[in-house]
């Protein structure tokens, strides 16, 4: 199509444009048909008119908007001065132009630094009238019926398989661009119209037969009618820029174009399509180079089943990137006011900034002016957060890089046939693999998932006229993709073949190794013991002057080699002697003895203790270390086993072995903890006599009176702090005095170990325990909630905390797309260094005494940062980290902040702090979860640690390498503390 000459439009006010035309579009759509937002009702007076202008700019300046898309033509009816429309009936009933709305928004708009679109139906001609008789003589319906059809929904459509129609669509826009100096023109997204049906539920065809029958073809109809719609975007897209190269056209569709299924390019989504339905075939625009903009209407929140936001965002994205068609994505702040979000609150700070990181993405249109105007559920606050900070978008920079991809290494052999691959490219230039277009973040990061075939999978990255090879393999590296082919098996092995010895050779004759390898002591009658020595010997084991012959327990054929001798093992079970009741035999030490042909002499080995429990005995023990472990098991990992315990605890052992004993109570303490006081018959508990909850300040104290010092334990139990006291009975009257934590107390004595409970008052309001033996008691202490002044500059002032930046030096924790071997600096271990130091400057500055565990690139690990937890005893600790995923996963869809702990103190902690952190960094909070952590186990002060983000979501790395990133993550570490110390204030209180 040529256009005509034309004058150039007369600029509307002089003023120009204030707004700095890179600045990210912010952007609100106002709807006038059936007066939805403007105006409010029809024939209203000038005056009227223009105050609801008035506060609609208001309140857009209010919000953060600097633009809005005002729909000027709802129905083939104008809300402007129009020489082919009638006065739109949202205006006047009569027809009559009382007050030129888009003049007046276009005039005040731009002296409050806010654009103007003009928003335009091009196809629908009426919302109710099905006789175009009945319609103004100048509606264009009227003038020329024969451009209109009736669809079964009883409204009027021009038929876009008529070229005329198409344009007169063309011809309509250009009447605005040179009447009114508008920034942009956009459709909405009737196209065709949504489908109508019959009384039996089947849809509606649209009833252009007339026009396929003079202007279609042998093709397909579908094809055919797509085509008509291509032709009107591309003849107004070519008409805008002749009248207003400045002037940009864009069209809002439809969020899904189609829906996967095979090879079709479609989106993983199970909706509505509208290149099926509307015959709206966005990618063809796109691909055409006849669009500046799309604004798909993503009316979805991300956990939608049907279609989540974040797989429709990055779909537009893939579509765009590389091209000059910019992406505004349009979001359902609407839906803040329906059932379909019943908890939208930070649903569209989520979104935002979410889609912020996309390489083709440019701004947001919020559609629900009513929800905005009303705060609906919070949906201005989200939307004064989402749009507070300033975002330029200036041109892409090319950052001189080629393609890589950090996860899995080329070469990786998997064994699952799905996975992720993340890689990093030049942003500058569109990138391709295997010559499909992928999306980027506007660093240039990448992620896709894919799945693999047997064997070896290869991949062609394709940018700036350069290729760059990228193999996997899945299941096995060797082997043609597709192989089938039976490997060759070896022939069954000769069963008269002698198989070659497995053999142990010495250059020495001795008895080399013995068991038991520690000191034991028993109640069983017999022990089992063996030795290794050489082949041939005569083998024995004295104990407790009683000698009892060894067996050899294997016998090979081969006796000697070279100079060498052939050792076997040689073992028994071995009568213990008895032992009296409530005494410990000593037998003493194990004597192996061996005689061999070619030794001069005996051959020995002794020096590991055995001893005999006679029944109701026990080992007396006392604890000397004042950090000991008391094990559930020997083998038992730390967060499983129970509290540490301290010097001066006092124990009865019914067995050692293995480096252990074995307690009364059960659990296990090692040998080089504890020493031996004596042995006794197994005592009777001892009586806890008097038993006292006092406030102490800093702490509540309960107090255990008890002649002994047993072995304690305690955890929070269905909302109440639970102590142990094992070997203990209680006798005491309980009293509870006046506190900020415990309510009362219960005792309950069963298996010689006495439960005491005491319900928390807020099970949240718990904040770590420790005890100690003082003066004749047991006293287990509960810190006190922390009472801060939070009207101060510095409210965390007085308040010890540490900061863990996760990872360091040679532990290089998760990659995202950029490894570090390539020269970078922003593998996990960097940015949680980065987001620590920032988070350490905001809580000094709010008086908080922070330590950190590192401050630079170090190696340091877990039990060096446990060890200084535990002598620095903080009100707190945080260790901050990113999370990842593993390559099965799909990243594309894994996102947000998740806050860990371990220790029962630490729960609202990581609740506070985690939840801030997301809310500040825009990103979903994914909650909160025990987990067994080192740096969170100890139980004596809070500890949590917070996964901030995923380095394996392109977008959430996007944000954490950026300074801005960074700052925002320190202020949500920040303000989750600031939150925790208000709730501890507010227990305090």
């Amino acid at each position: 199509m040529t256009n005509p000459p034309e004058p150039a439009p007369s600029p509307s006010i002089t003023v120009g444009h204030l707004i700095d035309p890179d600045s990210e579009v912010r952007g609100l759509w106002i709807a006038s048909v059936w007066n939805l937002d403007y105006p409010s009702r029809t024939d209203l007076s000038a005056a009227e008119l223009e105050a609801e202008a008035d506060a609609i700019l208001n309140d857009c300046a209010a919000n953060g908007i600097n633009t809005i898309f005002f729909q000027v033509r709802p129905s083939a009816d104008a809300l402007y001065d129009s020489d082919l429309f009638p006065v739109s009936e949202a205006l006047s009933s009569k027809g009559e132009l009382v007050f030129d709305p888009l003049r007046y928004f276009v005039n005040e708009a731009r002296p409050r630094n806010i654009r103007v679109f003009a928003w335009v139906n091009p196809l629908r001609a009426t919302l109710t009238a099905a006789d175009p008789e009945s319609l103004p003589e100048k509606h264009p319906a009227r003038v020329h019926p024969a451009w209109t059809v009736s669809y079964g929904n009883g409204r009027l459509y021009f038929d876009p398989g008529i070229p005329e129609v198409r344009q007169f669509v063309a011809d309509g826009v250009r009447e605005i661009v040179t009447k009114y100096d508008v920034d942009g023109v956009v459709f909405d997204d009737y196209f065709y119209p949504y489908p109508a049906y019959d009384d039996s539920g089947a849809i509606l065809d649209f009833p252009d037969d007339a026009s396929w029958e003079e202007y279609g073809g042998s093709g397909d109809r579908a094809d055919w009618r797509r085509q008509n719609i291509n032709d009107i975007v591309k003849r107004c897209y070519d008409t805008v820029h002749f009248i207003d190269p400045e002037c940009v056209f864009g069209v809002s569709p439809y969020g899904v174009w189609q829906n996967r299924s095979g090879d079709n390019g479609g989106s993983e989504t199970n909706s509505f399509e509208a290149y099926k339905y509307l015959y709206c075939d966005a990618p063809a625009w796109i691909d055409g180079g006849y669009i500046d903009f799309l604004s798909p209407q993503i009316y979805w929140d991300f956990d939608s089943t049907q279609a989540s936001f974040d797989t429709l965002l990055r779909w537009w994205n893939d579509r765009l990137d590389g091209t000059n068609v910019k992406l505004y994505v349009s979001h359902a702040a609407y839906k803040y006011d329906e059932e379909d979000w019943p908890d939208p609150k930070g649903e569209l700070v989520e979104q935002i900034t979410f889609a912020r990181a996309e390489r083709s993405y440019y701004g947001s249109i919020l559609y629900g002016y009513d929800e905005l105007k009303r705060n609906a559920n919070g949906v201005s606050d989200d939307a004064k957060e989402a749009f507070a900070p300033e975002i330029i978008y200036s041109a892409m920079q090319s950052n001189g890089l080629g393609v890589s991809v950090s996860s899995p290494v080329s070469g990786t052999v998997l064994d699952t046939p799905t996975t992720y691959i993340l890689g990093l490219s030049d942003p500058f230039y569109p990138l391709t693999v295997n010559g499909e277009r992928i999306g980027r973040t506007k660093s240039g990061y990448f992620s896709f998932r894919t799945t693999l075939e047997n064997g070896e999978n290869t991949f062609e990255f394709e940018q700036n006229g350069r290729k760059y090879t990228y193999t996997l393999y899945y299941g096995s590296k060797t082997g043609e993709i597709g192989d089938t082919s039976m490997e060759e098996t070896p022939a069954d092995p000769d069963p008269d073949a002698e198989e070659e010895e497995e053999l142990t050779v010495l250059d020495r004759l001795a008895v080399s190794w013995s068991y038991p390898t520690t000191d034991v002591a028993t109640d069983e009658d017999i022990l089992w013991v063996s030795c290794v020595a050489p082949i041939d010997a005569e083998v024995t084991v004295t104990l407790d002057g009683e000698t009892t012959p060894l067996v050899p327990l294997t016998d090979p054929k081969t006796r000697t080699v070279g100079d060498g001798w052939v050792y076997i093992s040689y073992g028994k079970n071995i009568a213990l002697p008895e032992a009296k009741t409530g005494e410990v035999r000593d037998c003493g030490t194990l004597l192996f003895s061996a005689t061999h042909p070619d030794a001069e002499e005996t051959l020995t080995r002794e020096g590991i203790r055995v001893r005999r429990m006679g029944r109701d005995a026990v080992i007396a023990l006392e604890v000397t270390a004042e950090e000991t472990a008391l094990k559930l098991t020997p083998q038992s990992l730390v967060y499983n086993d129970y509290p540490n315990q301290r010097a001066g605890m006092q124990a009865e052992a019914v067995a050692q072995r293995g480096g252990f004993y074995l307690l009364n109570m059960g659990g296990y303490l090692s040998e080089e903890d504890v020493r031996e006081t004596g042995v006794r018959r197994r005592s009777k508990t001892v009586s806890v006599t008097d038993v006292r909850v006092e406030n102490a300040g800093r702490t509540t104290e309960l107090r255990f009176s008890a002649a002994a010092k047993p072995a304690v334990s305690a955890s929070v139990e269905d909302g109440a702090f639970v102590v142990t006291l094992f070997g203990a009975e209680n006798k005491a009257e309980i009293t509870v005095g006046d506190n900020p934590l415990v309510a009362s107390c219960t005792a309950d004595t069963a298996d010689t170990r006495t439960r005491y409970v005491f319900p928390l008052k807020d099970p949240a309001n718990f904040y770590g325990w420790d005890f100690a033996y003082r003066d004749g008691e047991t006293v287990v202490s509960l810190r006190n909630p922390i009472r801060a002044d939070l009207d101060s500059d510095t409210p965390l002032s007085g308040i010890r905390i540490v900061l863990d930046a996760g990872h360091g030096g040679s532990d290089p924790g998760a990659f995202g797309p950029q490894r570090v071997e390539e020269g970078f600096s922003n593998s996990e271990k960097d940015l949680n260094l980065a987001l620590t130091l920032a988070a350490a400057e905001k809580l000094r500055a709010l008086g908080a005494d922070v330590t950190l565990t590192r401050e630079e690139d170090v190696t340091l690990d877990l039990a060096a940062r446990a060890a200084l937890l535990e002598e620095l005893k903080p009100d707190l600790c945080l260790s901050l980290h990113q999370n990842s995923m593993g390559f099965a996963s799909d990243v594309t869809r894994i996102r947000g902040t998740l806050g860990l702990w371990c220790a029962a103190g630490g729960e609202l902690l990581a609740d506070c702090v985690g939840r801030a952190a997301a809310a500040s960094l825009g990103r979903n909070f994914r909650g909160t979860s025990w987990q067994a952590l080192a740096m969170c186990r100890n139980a004596k002060f809070p500890s949590a640690l917070i996964e901030v983000g995923f380095m394996t979501s392109v977008e959430e790395y996007e944000t954490m390498t950026s300074a801005r990133g960074i700052e925002k993550g320190a202020e949500g570490i920040a303000d989750g503390v600031l939150a925790y110390v208000k709730r501890m204030t507010g227990f305090a209180e």
